[in-house]
């Protein structure tokens, strides 16, 4: 059986349709799917559930995974640890790497991304983080274990040393 795992309450539209077409089980963070701008949405506007909500009890299917949670802000974001290669987080909208645009970006996105904050390396979501408002001190927590590699949903994979690149940039919006 195929699975999709959704990490970041703003994704997830295309869900229903690998569970229609491939049979797949969908394990989401604890988050509506919903279509709209309002946080939180309304009852109306959410369009799917989940098969399975991940939590920190729950086993994954890889040996060492744990999954982590930002569960302080408007809508939970989820993060999953792996122990390979000193610690490597797999984040959904959080934490992002997008130094520069490549040949995937239209020239609209080309134009419109570094506005809205997403053209950054080694960043914390803008958009993410100015709606969901999590605590900062909750963000940190997640390189309790040591982060060695980030694998980001919004840019390149941090191949090595991320915690020392993240770290400073979670100081800087705490204000130390």
């Amino acid at each position: 059986m195929s699975r999709v795992v959704r990490l970041a309450a703003f994704h997830g539209v295309d869900d229903p349709f690998y569970r229609a077409h491939y049979g797949a089980r969908i394990l989401s963070v604890d988050a509506p799917y919903f279509r709209g701008s309002a946080i939180p949405p309304k009852a109306t506007a959410i369009f799917f559930e989940a098969d399975e909500y991940l939590t920190h009890q729950q086993p994954l299917s890889i040996e060492g995974a744990q999954y982590l949670e930002i569960g302080s802000g408007k809508l939970n974001e989820g993060l999953i640890w792996l122990p390979h290669q000193g610690g490597t987080l797999i984040t959904g909208d959080s934490f992002q790497n997008w130094p520069t645009t490549d040949s995937y970006f239209n020239w609209a996105s080309k134009l419109l991304m570094p506005k809205l904050g997403f053209i950054k390396a080694h960043n914390i979501g803008k958009v993410w983080f100015d709606t969901i408002k999590p605590d900062i001190h909750e963000l940190k927590q997640c390189f309790d274990k040591g982060v060695e590699v980030l694998i980001p949903s919004h840019g390149n994979v941090v191949e090595h040393s991320a915690s020392q690149y993240y770290l400073p940039r979670l100081s800087e919006l705490l204000g130390l």
